[in-house]
């Protein structure tokens, strides 16, 4: 994601939530460098109408928050989300909107997890698998929810307006439930069986440099450790000239 960076170095993560939304967590609720998703729930749920459009901001940018961090770049945790992705909201709006959250970043995220989830030693997986489930939904057979069209006979779900995300196709009533409640032997044994015009993904790389990580490790704060080559960057205009 290009552009400058708006989040210099502060002394600790619970300031910076403070000074981007107003409501200091506390260390029961802080782990290293990510935060419950229960507390952004409890505090950030409902907002009240007629209230001061710095309201409505501190609002927008939690729910943001939550949904990049819990939703985009999930952890394996389930529940926390990393205040790192905080700092990118750190900016004017016009900013914000110009990152490229969804083919660029999210999906390669996606990529990168799941070739850590082929290794055999790996038992959770994270990262934005409802766009793993969409696919799943729109290639492989298996699992499809129809929709009931009445006496037995079933339907494939319609295709929404172009104004709504193509995805919602699948959110619908009266869909078919039965294949759910078969467990994993199901699924394991219809995978089995794919034809190869059923939709098998091609094979894919599974060399070894593929799947080494260079993440760093919590509570290890990078921003922090980097903030020389940040401020570097942010002024690489003026060195140019």
């Amino acid at each position: 994601m290009p552009g400058d960076s708006y989040f210099p170095p502060t002394s600790s993560w619970q300031d910076k939530v403070h000074r981007l939304l107003e409501v200091r967590p506390s260390a029961e609720v802080t782990k290293g460098s990510s935060l419950r998703v229960t507390w952004l729930a409890q505090n950030f749920s409902h907002l009240l109408e007629g209230v001061h459009d710095a309201t409505v901001d501190r609002y927008a940018r939690a729910y943001l928050f939550c949904l990049i961090g819990a939703v985009l770049f999930s952890d394996k945790t389930g529940n926390r989300v990393q205040l790192l992705y905080l700092t990118l909201l750190d900016a004017p709006w016009e900013v914000i909107s110009g990152y490229s959250w969804g083919f660029s970043a999210a999906l390669a995220y996606l990529y990168r997890r799941l070739c850590e989830a082929s290794r055999k030693n790996v038992k959770k997986i994270a990262g934005p698998l409802i766009i793993l489930q969409l696919w799943a939904w729109e290639h492989v057979l298996i699992g499809q929810s129809m929709r009931s069209a009445g006496r037995g006979a079933f339907a494939p779900p319609v295709l929404p307006p172009p104004h709504v995300p193509y995805g919602s196709r699948w959110s619908f009533e009266r869909r078919t439930r039965t294949h759910t409640g078969s467990g994993v032997g199901f699924y394991r044994d219809q995978l089995d069986l794919l034809r190869v015009d059923q939709g098998i993904p091609p094979p894919c790389d599974t060399e070894a440099e593929l799947h080494h990580s260079r993440k760093g490790r919590d509570p290890k704060n990078w921003l922090e450790v980097n903030w020389r080559h940040v401020a570097r960057w942010e002024h690489r205009h003026k060195a140019l000239h």
